[in-house]
């Protein structure tokens, strides 16, 4: 399989840097596990659409894609 330029960048910072930066932008306080972990499986479909590469981490209930999300 050929690799695309930017793939193993995409699959080394999503949903990482997604993440960070929800933890970033929420107010101080308000780390609420339940609550990012919903919002990270809705940017997938977004992630998805663009044909990028993230890690699937078995603690997100990520939405079934038929590509894209890779478990490692």
């Amino acid at each position: 399989m050929r690799h695309r330029k930017g793939g193993d960048l995409e699959f080394l910072l999503l949903p990482r840097l997604a993440g960070v930066a929800d933890r970033a932008w929420s107010p101080a306080g308000a780390g609420n596990w339940d609550a990012c972990r919903e919002r990270l499986a809705v940017q997938s479909a977004a992630w998805h659409r663009r044909g990028w590469t993230w890690f699937a981490s078995t603690l997100v209930d990520w939405p079934a894609h038929p590509a894209g999300a890779e478990q490692a």
